[in-house]
């Protein structure tokens, strides 16, 4: 099995009780939580993550391109 593609969402947050306590942050800090799910080339579903990120130690960089 050989992924060929994924998806992968972003979405601001604050940092729930027991995250913090999991990251060595104060509860309610900013952070990102990520989902991704990756596929095979026939487009069946091969993993599904799910991540919260701490803000001050990520930055997303995102490339935009026209044809």
């Amino acid at each position: 099995m050989r992924p060929v593609r994924a998806i992968e969402n972003y979405t601001a947050v604050l940092l729930e009780p027991y995250e913090a306590r999991l990251l060595d942050q104060k509860q309610r800090q900013p952070a990102l939580a990520a989902e991704r799910i990756t596929y095979l080339a026939d487009n069946r579903a091969l993993e599904y993550v799910s991540s919260i990120l701490r803000a001050d130690r990520y930055t997303l960089t995102v490339e935009l391109q026209g044809e």
